[in-house]
């Protein structure tokens, strides 16, 4: 292992981005354990109370969704631990553990996500498949373009990393955990806008592009506490680039604030879910 001390900014680097690792392990954990816990004890997929239709792609998303989680945090955590070591070189387990997620669950979980959203678009009723609003084409398309950031910062962090760019390797790591903790956000978004309003005010593509600020928001912040705001440029280009390619396009045909009846679906929405809830704890 190669011990020559890494520059004073990458570990003021490391030290930023671990922050904001643990912050947005946080959220993930906040939204997506509730129903998942709740579904490996034999229960049906269901979030503060609301209840999802069931499909085995959504069952499949989750569990390999929290293997790549535990597997992302040890291998970002002994990246980090490195650099804050002053080693220039990483350790035996990170090195071992970069191709696995790279070129094995990382690629597989983008499969299985495009699969579980295009699958639950397609043959559920829409207020079923945690799709709130008429705008199925749309969305998939927006939830897609998610995942193609996930692949292209994933790529990104591997090609860097091998031409020895180590700083430019921690930048790319950052934005993919960025944009897959976007998906959280967007969720935790929804229960945010609930608690203050008693519904949400916009659509599911204008919950998008805030939820898209956000995580630019936050890149940009977490740069510039690291001082790399000028060394991610690019990558904030890219982000800010495809998110509005994706809402121009679909902006033609939807809508990003909800209109009166709108409003008044979400109501009835949640009665419904009333309804279904009480149904299900009387069996």
């Amino acid at each position: 292992m190669n011990h020559h001390p890494t520059r004073p900014d990458l570990r003021r680097a490391a030290r930023v981005y671990a922050g904001f690792v643990l912050v947005s392990t946080a959220i993930i954990l906040l939204v997506f354990a509730e129903p998942t816990l709740g579904r490996l004890a034999g229960g049906p997929w269901q979030r503060r109370g609301y209840i999802y239709g069931y499909t085995a792609s959504l069952d499949l998303h989750a569990v390999i969704g929290f293997v790549l989680l535990g597997s992302v945090l040890t291998q970002m955590g002994s990246g980090l631990l490195a650099v804050l070591r002053g080693q220039r070189g990483s350790d035996g387990l990170h090195r071992r553990l970069g191709p696995v997620l790279a070129k094995g669950l990382l690629p597989g979980f983008v499969m299985v996500t495009a699969v579980a959203i295009v699958d639950r678009a397609m043959n559920l009723p829409v207020e079923k498949a945690v799709l709130f609003e008429p705008f199925r084409t749309p969305v998939v398309v927006l939830l897609l373009l998610l995942l193609g950031l996930v692949t292209y910062f994933t790529r990104a962090a591997w090609v860097r990393v091998k031409r020895g760019d180590v700083g430019g390797h921690l930048d790319a790591v950052l934005m993919m955990f960025l944009v897959l903790t976007g998906i959280a956000q967007f969720r935790l978004n929804y229960v945010i806008s609930d608690l203050i309003w008693g519904y949400v005010p916009v659509t599911v593509p204008g919950m998008y592009a805030f939820s898209a600020v956000m995580v630019v928001g936050a890149g940009i912040l977490a740069a510039g506490l690291a001082g790399r705001l000028r060394a991610m440029k690019r990558d904030f280009a890219v982000v800010a680039l495809v998110n509005a390619l994706g809402v121009l396009a679909v902006a033609p045909v939807v809508n990003f604030v909800k209109t009166d009846a709108q409003i008044s679906h979400s109501f009835e929405v949640i009665e419904r879910t009333k309804a279904e809830r009480e149904a299900a704890e009387a069996r």
